[in-house]
């Protein structure tokens, strides 16, 4: 990288070769690195700020039908994000299973 200003090939008004600052060219390469920066992290930060969304809508949904005996945060001094969603995705994983056995059995017979 140069370290002073950059010649060019026109002449300037004097007749010797046109120098360019090099202070532009630095703003603009971080203004050009900061949007780069900008547009990688928003989706992820958004798509981590929905599914922390979703899952606490879930959590807050599920556990109150959870019977005290059977929820690990009585348990627990702290609380553990996604429990519920773990219960919802095993109920309904074992619901398609009761369901595809049942549809099975009549296909078959």
């Amino acid at each position: 990288m140069a370290k002073g200003p950059i010649e060019t090939s026109n002449p300037g008004p004097s007749g010797k070769p046109a120098t360019i600052p090099l202070r532009p060219r630095l703003f603009a390469r971080l203004r050009a690195y900061f949007f780069a920066g900008v547009l990688v992290t928003a989706p992820i930060g958004i798509t981590i700020y929905l599914a922390w969304s979703v899952i606490s809508w879930i959590d807050e949904s599920i556990l109150p039908f959870i019977p005290a005996k059977y929820n690990p945060e009585t348990y627990l001094p702290f609380s553990l994000p996604g429990i519920g969603l773990v219960i919802l995705l095993v109920f309904l994983t074992a619901i398609g299973a009761i369901t595809a056995g049942m549809v099975g059995r009549m296909v078959v017979g």
